[in-house]
């Protein structure tokens, strides 16, 4: 098994998104991982769903 740790963009917490640079870093991190072969994906906003946790 490997284990793969992705760190989000780079964010604009006052609207709750991404920035420009964000969304070329997430575009660079898929584009390196596509051809891992990756089953599953979790990340903490579905483990906070899961839990019952919202932020807002």
């Amino acid at each position: 098994m490997r284990l793969f740790f992705v760190r989000h963009g780079h964010p604009d917490y006052e609207k709750d998104c991404l920035t420009e640079l964000g969304h070329i870093q997430a575009e660079r991190a898929a584009m390196r991982l596509k051809e891992e072969g990756i089953k599953k994906i979790y990340s903490r906003q579905v483990f906070f769903e899961y839990i019952g946790f919202s932020k807002r």
